[in-house]
């Protein structure tokens, strides 16, 4: 397997950080598409007697008490440090990941999901790919420009 790290041209040649990364790339395949369905299945299910909202809000408030003892346990360890730039930077991501998870209940009462989320996700990839390159001057290589057309051409094909 080739795998390169981002912040330098060299190929990564250490095994150990190769599994690391390709192991890294199957779980959030599996976790994303699980959550997907999860999420919709709930939504199918659940949500018809419960507030879209107070689902959200509970959510993810069991997951902030969830990372609380992941927190603590990594301050002690040393391997995270809590200031206020980390603070600003969980409250940056959080505010916008809300509002997405709040957009995606709302959609999926008037959209089928196997066509939304396809849309969605290819929509969040060229976002990010437009944030990479405007606030971190990241370079749109011809492999990112490949993965970006093939994602356009697969949401086309559903449409």
């Amino acid at each position: 397997m080739c795998i390169r790290d981002r912040s330098s041209p060299k190929l990564i040649s250490d095994r150990k950080t190769k599994i690391q990364l390709a192991l890294l790339s199957v779980i959030l395949f599996l976790g994303h598409g699980a959550s997907d369905s999860l999420f919709k299945h709930i939504q199918q299910t659940n949500l018809q007697q419960v507030d879209s909202q107070e689902y959200i809000i509970v959510l993810f408030g069991v997951a902030g008490l969830v990372s609380i003892p992941i927190v603590v346990y990594r301050l002690i360890k040393g391997q995270s440090r809590l200031n206020l730039q980390t603070i600003g930077a969980g409250i940056a991501i959080g505010i916008p990941n809300y509002f997405s998870i709040v957009f995606l209940a709302a959609s999926l009462k008037y959209f089928d999901g196997t066509v939304f989320y396809p849309i969605n996700n290819t929509v969040i990839l060229f976002l990010m790919t437009l944030i990479g390159i405007v606030a971190f001057k990241e370079s749109l290589n011809w492999w990112k420009a490949l993965g970006l057309l093939m994602a356009l051409v697969a949401v086309l094909m559903l449409v």
